[in-house]
């Protein structure tokens, strides 16, 4: 029965569950709760570990008046929208009865259409941070790619501080290999890191890319529907 529990265990983790929502799946099924309590010290070890390593730090938002361009104030009236969409459609359905991917795969058959992304570029502490931080529901990257901070959850990815001073995410480097798909808001990523096996994940989600610099004309980041906003 071992070997079936942590095959399910194992399942749940990757639906994306919540710490909670794992303990309460457990909760519903007999034998699972006999063994988990039966060997407590070492499933609750197992499943604390499992959380411990997808804490994600992100900026704090800042709340008041902002004046920007017409074409941002558009882009974040579809996000704002996008994100309520995701939350009730999505993750509300998950949180009455289904697991994530059937959840993912209805939301994409209701919304078909690919998402649009956006790209800010403005000088440093002009707020640009601050303002997407409000929308709270974001994958978070800073400076460069990180495996763990991708969140099957979250309504859209948020790349902040690309300037490619090291070659991360800039358009002259390497590196827009790997941002193509998240700027182009595809539906599924394959995504790597380092002493980390490669898989495939759902996305189908829109992107925010933050840079100090400016974007170049003959910039080969052009991608479906993007947004290329001057803060300056």
């Amino acid at each position: 029965m071992e070997l079936e529990f942590t095959t399910f265990l194992k399942n749940k983790l990757e639906e994306g569950l919540t710490k909670d929502e794992v303990i309460n799946e457990i909760y519903k099924n007999d034998k699972y709760f006999y063994l988990y309590s039966s060997k407590y010290l070492n499933y609750n070890k197992f499943i604390n570990d499992q959380f411990k390593k997808n804490d994600h730090n992100k900026p704090i938002p800042v709340y008041g008046e902002y004046w920007i361009p017409s074409d941002l104030s558009k882009f974040l009236k579809y996000l704002d929208n996008f994100v309520r969409i995701w939350c009730q459609y999505l993750i509300g359905n998950i949180n009455n009865k289904k697991n994530y991917q059937e959840c993912w795969e209805e939301f994409v058959k209701i919304f078909p259409q690919r998402p649009c992304s956006l790209y800010i570029q403005g000088s440093a502490s002009c707020g640009k941070t601050s303002l997407i931080s409000c929308f709270k529901e974001f994958s978070y990257w800073c400076n460069g790619w990180n495996f763990d901070s991708y969140e099957k959850r979250k309504a859209f990815n948020f790349f902040d501080d690309y300037d490619g001073a090291a070659g991360n995410g800039s358009w002259e480097s390497t590196d827009f290999t790997y941002l193509k798909p998240w700027l182009g808001c595809q539906q599924v990523v394959s995504i790597s890191g380092k002493y980390k096996m490669p898989k495939t994940v759902p996305n189908h989600k829109p992107c925010v890319f933050i840079s100090n610099k400016k974007k170049k004309k003959d910039s080969q980041m052009k991608v479906h529907k993007n947004i290329w906003t001057n803060l300056e």
